[in-house]
C-alpha cells in the first residue's frame, strides 16, 4: 500500500510506555513508543461486526543490508531538491525523476547517520547525537540539568558517553547536511567534538583542581594508589576512581 499523508498530519506515538497505555496492536516498535503514522479504514453504511481484517503488513526496512559479512548498510541520502512539491516526501512521481538520483530517502528522517550495532552493555546502542544542532545541545543540556537537580547532583561520570564519528566507515557519499562536510574529514571531528563540549575548542586542555570532602587515595590503571589528598586535578574530559582512605 502507497499514500501521501496530507500536509497537515504529524507523526505520533499511539502507546505511552512510561505509564504502560495505549494501542500498539502487537507492535513491538509501536509499544516502546515510536511516532507512525496511523491509517484507519471505514466501511460506510456496512455491518460494524464485519469488519476487514490486516493479514499481512510490509513495511520498509529502514536501513538495508548490504553485506552481512562486512556488517554493510545503506542509509539513504536526502536531497530537498527530490522533493519538487516541498511536502516533506518524496513521492512515486518525483521518485521517478530524481533531480540527484543518488539520494534515495523518502522522508528527511530516513537520511539520520546513527552508528549501528551494541556496545558492550545487553541494552546499551551507539547513537550519535546530533550535537551541531544548536536546538538539541539547548534541550539535552536543560534536561539533564534538571535531572542534576532533582536527585541532587551537581555532575555525572560516564566513560561511554562521548562517541567521535571516526568510527563510522563510509564506502559511498557520506556527505553531511551539517557544515556541508564529509564525514570522515578531520575538519569535522574537531567541529563536533567542539560542539560536544559547548563550544569550547580548548576543553581537552583545560585543567580543574576539585577540593573533596575528606582525603581520598587516586586509583591508577595497574591498580595500586596515589598518597592521599583532599584535593584532586583533572585536565579536560578525564574520568577517575577514588578510594577514600583509611578504608
Amino acid at each position: 500500500m502507497k499514500w501521501r499523508p496530507p500536509s497537515d498530519w504529524v507523526r505520533a506515538a499511539t502507546y505511552d510506555p512510561s505509564i504502560g497505555i495505549g494501542q500498539f496492536f502487537g507492535n513491538q516498535l509501536l509499544k516502546e513508543g515510536h511516532k507512525t503514522y496511523i491509517v484507519k479504514f471505514c466501511r460506510v453504511n456496512a455491518d460494524v461486526n464485519d469488519r476487514p481484517t490486516v493479514q499481512n503488513m510490509m513495511t520498509k526496512e529502514f536501513y538495508p543490508l548490504i553485506s552481512e559479512a562486512d556488517i554493510t548498510y545503506q542509509i539513504r541520502g536526502w536531497d530537498s531538491r527530490n522533493d519538487r512539491n516541498s511536502d516533506g516526501y518524496v513521492d512515486d512521481t518525483e521518485f521517478s525523476n530524481l533531480v540527484n538520483p543518488t539520494a534515495s530517502a523518502r522522508f528527511r528522517y530516513e537520511s539520520r547517520v546513527a552508528p549501528l550495532g551494541n556496545m558492550w552493555g545487553e541494552f546499551s546502542d551507539f547513537q550519535t547525537a546530533n550535537f551541531l544542532n544548536p536546538s538539541y545541545r539547548t534541550a539535552i543540556a536543560t534536561a539533564t540539568k534538571q535531572q542534576w537537580i532533582e536527585r541532587g547532583q551537581v555532575g555525572a561520570y560516564n566513560d561511554d558517553a562521548f562517541k567521535l564519528t571516526d568510527n563510522v566507515n563510509v564506502i559511498t557519499g557520506g556527505m553531511l547536511k551539517e557544515g556541508n562536510i564529509h564525514i570522515s574529514d578531520p575538519i569535522y571531528q574537531e567541529l563536533y567534538q567542539t560542539n560536544f563540549f559547548g563550544g569550547q575548542p580548548d576543553f581537552m586542555s583545560i585543567v580543574r583542581q576539585i577540593t573533596l570532602p575528606g582525603y581520598y587515595h587516586r586509583v591508577n590503571y595497574d591498580g595500586t594508589l596515589q598518597p592521599a589528598s583532599n584535593t584532586i586535578t583533572l585536565t579536560g574530559y578525564e574520568g577517575v576512581v577514588l578510594l577514600k582512605a583509611n578504608q
